[in-house]
């Protein structure tokens, strides 16, 4: 099992976001500030691992038009709903249909084996760190 760290780094900010929301940083003092640090991260996420879907996709022997659609739902969600009052929950639903795609996409061996266990890594960091917005 091959974890990156440049993959793993881009979790530092939804950390970062859950600490600042419970207080927990010195010298910032709103927790609303983590909230919208994690909704930033957490949209702009989305979209980064959609376009790394796609790319996978794009390189697959099993391209069509189901495979592509699939790709493009984790960012659309994440346009659509960032906005939305309750856009942390929204958010963690998106997260959880991009796992369900990349273990499909794993299943069907569009993305490569190291793939998974990485974004199962940031997306458990992603997924706790929203949940501790949501309580913000």
């Amino acid at each position: 099992m091959r974890i990156t760290l440049a993959a793993l780094l881009l979790v530092i900010p939804f950390i970062f976001g859950a600490l600042v929301t419970k207080n927990l940083m010195p010298g910032i003092d709103s927790p609303f500030t983590g909230v919208l640090i994690l909704q930033s991260w957490g949209t702009a996420f989305l979209g980064f691992a959609a376009g790394a879907l796609w790319g996978a996709a794009m390189k697959s022997d099993q391209l069509d038009m189901v495979t592509i659609s699939l790709c493009l739902i984790p960012a659309l969600w994440a346009l659509s709903v960032s906005f939305w009052p309750n856009a942390m929950l929204a958010l963690i639903i998106g997260m959880l249909v991009l796992q369900a795609i990349e273990f499909l996409f794993h299943r069907m061996k569009i993305i490569p084996p190291f793939w998974l266990p990485t974004c199962l890594v940031q997306n458990t960091v992603a997924l706790t760190t929203l949940a501790v917005g949501t309580m913000a």
